[in-house]
């Protein structure tokens, strides 16, 4: 597969969850999800609880027009760690949003390489980092008008997707499946 050359939405269509562990990779990913909830993440799921996304303000990451990650960001990112420890067993999108404050080049440039930042620390904390693939939006997807100091703090934000693996739908495959 060229993960990389793929869109988010595709990505996050892939790979499809066999009907015959669908339950079981739910319920899998239900605990994960109540486990970063409980670590103070703000936390949904997608594809029908098979796809966790946990939300970090981009606050928490960077300093404001900063790319640069901040001394506090390892802690907000280490929790995710855990996810890239056995290959395959996640496809982790890091997806970085921005407000529209600035023009469209600017906001692309921005998130592009806050994105690369964020890649970057995976890369030099975890020994397994071939199954993370980063997208960089812009301000092209707001979850609130950009119409207000709070709404805008919202809207600049690291998504992160974790996508089944192979390796965890084979494990699941096999009763394998531990936590």
């Amino acid at each position: 597969e060229q993960l990389y050359e793929l869109t988010l939405d595709e990505n996050l269509s892939v790979p499809v969850v066999p009907a015959d562990v669908k339950e079981v990779v739910k319920a899998y990913q239900l605990v994960q999800a109540r486990k970063l909830v409980a670590a103070g993440y703000n936390v949904e799921t997608m594809r029908g609880g098979e796809v966790v996304i946990a939300t970090i303000q981009s606050d928490e990451l960077f300093n404001p027009n900063d790319t640069v990650l901040a001394p506090k960001a390892g802690k907000q990112l280490r929790s995710f760690a855990q996810f890239l420890r056995v290959p395959d067993m996640y496809r982790m999108m890091l997806v970085m949003h921005s407000d529209n404050t600035g023009t469209a080049a600017y906001t692309d440039a921005l998130t592009s390489s806050r994105v690369l930042s964020v890649l970057g620390w995976f890369e030099s904390n975890v020994s397994n980092s071939d199954y993370i693939i980063p997208y960089a939006m812009g301000a092209s997807e707001p979850l609130f008008l950009n119409n207000s100091i709070t709404n805008r703090q919202r809207n600049r934000r690291l998504e992160i997707y974790l996508v089944p693996g192979k390796t965890l739908l084979d494990l699941a495959a096999k009763g394998q499946l531990e936590d």
